[in-house]
């Protein structure tokens, strides 16, 4: 990614083209939902491929696009897979910073454009995109090492990408969604040890975010626990 003032213009115009394919609406397509989802997990490789290339402006142009799809329907799927994209993003770029990566880049714009939005149960709709994958998602290739045996391991990111859950639901509020099964406790589980000083709680000026969150992820858990036969833990457990 690197030329003259005429191909710095040529890589913003294709960022607008994945736009605009995102949001391009074809009243004669079977499912819609391809272009929108296909175009959203492009977005989302443009700005990996940008800081890939060292270019972190281009990045910035490209997650700031990807933040504004479908923002007039908050609620819809198509937003919960560019929220999706934002916590796969946010979470690879700690990934960077941790790593002493070369492709980091300390800017906090770029991080707070890629910070997830909407509220607890978005956020969390969102991981489930995430895990759940989609046909045009990606980043389960990002980060991973080739063993002796020529097999491909698992990626580096769910890790961090639990710590890029955490700050956006510490930036948010609502209710998290009931844990109804030990996949959602355990997950719980994971989150609350994210939190600074929560076991036991070190510093008495925690976030006031952190500290709502993890006032819902214990009752979360308390209430897991506490259910009746095969729905808690305890009872997994035993």
């Amino acid at each position: 990614m690197h030329g003259g003032p005429e191909f710095d213009a040529l890589l913003v115009r294709i960022i607008g083209c994945v736009r605009d394919l995102a949001v391009y609406r074809d009243a004669s397509a079977a499912d819609p939902q391809v272009f929108r989802s296909r175009g959203t997990w492009a977005m989302v490789e443009l700005v990996k491929l940008a800081l890939d290339a060292n270019r972190p402006d281009l990045a910035k142009i490209a997650a700031e696009e990807l933040r504004r799809l479908f923002e007039r329907q908050p609620d819809g799927s198509a937003r919960a897979e560019v929220r999706a994209g934002l916590l796969v993003l946010s979470g690879w770029l700690r990934y960077l910073s941790d790593t002493d990566d070369e492709r980091y880049t300390a800017d906090a714009g770029l991080a707070a454009t890629l910070t997830s939005d909407g509220s607890w149960r978005d956020i969390c709709a969102a991981r489930d995109v995430v895990e759940g994958g989609t046909p045009f998602s990606r980043w389960d290739r990002w980060e991973t090492n080739g063993s002796n045996s020529g097999t491909v391991e698992s990626s580096a990111l769910p890790g961090f990408i639990d710590r890029a859950q955490v700050t956006a639901l510490a930036s948010s509020s609502g209710r998290l969604p009931t844990a109804t099964d030990q996949e959602t406790a355990s997950h719980y589980e994971r989150l609350l040890r994210l939190i600074p000083g929560a076991e036991p709680r070190a510093d008495p000026g925690t976030d006031e975010g952190e500290d709502s969150l993890r006032e819902g992820l214990e009752a979360e858990l308390d209430r897991w626990d506490a259910a009746p036969g095969e729905t808690g833990s305890s009872a997994s457990d035993g």
